[in-house]
């Protein structure tokens, strides 16, 4: 399913945090790592005067050969593991190269850290998160690293329960494949989400709705019941223990506590569907949702238009 991972690297310890994630999912897939390292070029190599270039262009040489050291000393340790490792060092834009490359090596899963230094970190806050997610057109796989963490390598239990909010698009069903092939692959179980927005502002509680407003969101309520057992009567025939889980309120909070009350290791979900999931992808809340999360979430970008 992930025959090619794409790693983007920085050297950073933050950024290295994907790695044991990364492993885990090329054995699990019997798929092959590709560690990518880009350096991003200084401002000042675009607009300094002829006497500053041979200056510039010496310090990119060092870059590179450095990067180049540090991604084979990775590459021999996961080889001597086991698994089939490419490495390349690139130079040029962080988002644009890392979605060029990945469509030049064929690559079918993109899988990296939230914080890195400057170039990487930048990838999954303000306006760069929303390009990112609105360019790809491959999955991805995103962890939240912090500086204090320490490093650890997963062992072979990791994703055992695994979050899918859905809102009842087709759109947002696209992550459904995705978590199938997980669930046989880490004989995972599935919690399946479901949210009903309160009409309105997200924060309103039901003690400010108006009756017309309660029935609305009463029967939205009892439909997501129906959808969400659909779903995960299909899931069970399949051999996958499933469970639905419903919630009325504002979606971000919501997937957050659920993913904590159900001891979740993935939340598996589609960057597009109806206006709540959607809003999730884009914007502020992008940021917001991987902010508060301490567990991994696979993102694909779906294209249906329903």
């Amino acid at each position: 399913m992930y025959k090619n991972i794409l790693v983007p690297l920085d050297g950073s310890k933050c950024a290295e945090r994907i790695l044991p994630h990364a492993v885990h999912l090329a054995g699990r897939f019997n798929d092959g790592l590709i560690l990518v390292h880009v350096i991003e070029p200084h401002i000042d190599y675009y607009v300094s005067q002829n006497s500053h270039k041979f200056e510039e262009i010496k310090d990119l040489s060092q870059q590179i050969k450095q990067a180049k050291a540090y991604l084979i000393e990775l590459k021999d340790q996961l080889e001597a593991e086991g698994h089939h490792v490419e490495d390349q060092v690139v130079h040029g834009n962080v988002v644009r190269t890392i979605l060029r490359m990945a469509r030049k090596l064929d690559s079918d899963l993109i899988a990296m850290a939230s914080h890195g230094r400057t170039g990487l970190s930048r990838v999954f806050y303000g306006s760069v998160a929303a390009g990112v997610l609105h360019q790809v057109n491959r999955p991805l796989f995103i962890i939240r690293a912090e500086d204090d963490e320490e490093q650890e390598w997963m062992d072979v239990n990791m994703y055992k329960n695994i979050l899918v909010p859905l809102d009842g698009s087709k759109r947002a069903e696209r992550i459904l494949h995705h978590v199938e092939e997980l669930a046989f692959r880490f004989g995972a179980r599935v919690v399946l989400l479901r949210i009903v927005e309160l009409i309105g502002k997200s924060s309103r509680s039901h003690a400010t709705l108006s009756g017309f407003e309660l029935e609305n969101v009463a029967q939205r309520f009892d439909g997501a019941k129906s959808y969400l057992a659909a779903i995960r009567g299909e899931f069970r025939e399949k051999g996958i223990k499933a469970k639905a889980v419903i919630k009325k309120g504002p979606v971000v909070r919501w997937i957050c506590d659920v993913a904590s009350s159900e001891d979740v290791d993935l939340i598996a979900m589609a960057s597009h569907g109806h206006t709540g999931l959607e809003r999730v992808f884009y914007g502020s809340i992008a940021a917001g949702v991987l902010h508060q999360v301490d567990r991994p979430l696979l993102l694909i970008r779906s294209r249906v238009n329903t």
